[in-house]
């Protein structure tokens, strides 16, 4: 029964050393540089601020481009203290990867009309953050751990925009710069927390036997 704990438990450890499942999280930030003039509760100068998550090992949905697409990260975006969500009020979130001659890291969030989420009576259709580099050197491919370990330094253009729908036409609302860019990395324990569940209840099983 040793020799069989012994071996469960070096197959478990080689199990957990695999898994490099991680939750990737993106703090960016800026200051708004232009405002519609319908757009009443943000003003020029007011910051912006985007926070969103979504693990590693996400798969990216549009295999066969040049961009990396992985949906439903989790996040929210601030404006003038305004909040916005990437819950269920939007259709659909997305973290995108391009590896072109013109590299880019993306976050959108778009959602259909009539979204709940709104700036001064003005339903939200669409928020973009994105950061460019023109010399298509940032990135070797379209990975979404291409996106870690990066700064602003890494990319020569960005820009904060979102659209608002104004039930007939789509206008530019919100336009702003990207001051702060940042990814961290969390491990994901749960497979340690399956192996660890799995030696206690091995360990039981003998103790029962015994």
């Amino acid at each position: 029964m040793m020799k069989k704990l012994i071996l469960f438990i070096a197959v478990g450890l080689h199990v957990v050393g695999s898994a490099d499942a991680s939750l990737i999280t993106y703090n960016v930030g800026g200051v708004i540089t232009n405002v519609d003039s319908r757009i009443t509760s943000v003003e020029i100068g007011d910051t912006w601020s985007a926070e969103f998550s979504i693990e590693s090992t996400t798969l990216d949905s549009d295999m066969f481009a040049f961009t990396g697409l992985y949906r439903n990260p989790v996040g929210s975006y601030s404006v003038g203290g305004v909040q916005f969500s990437s819950s269920s009020n939007f259709a659909s979130a997305t973290v995108a990867v391009v590896n072109t001659t013109h590299d880019a890291f993306a976050y959108d969030l778009r959602s259909d009309a009539g979204s709940i989420d709104s700036i001064d009576g003005y339903s939200l259709r669409f928020i973009r953050t994105i950061l460019q580099d023109t010399s298509g050197t940032v990135f070797e491919n379209d990975f979404l751990t291409n996106s870690i370990g990066l700064n602003l330094s890494n990319f020569d253009s960005n820009l904060f925009i979102a659209q608002t729908f104004d039930g007939n036409n789509i206008f530019t609302a919100l336009r702003g710069d990207i001051t702060s860019y940042s990814a961290t990395v969390v491990p994901i324990p749960a497979a340690v927390w399956l192996f660890g569940s799995s030696v206690l209840g091995l360990l039981m099983f003998r103790r029962k036997e015994c």
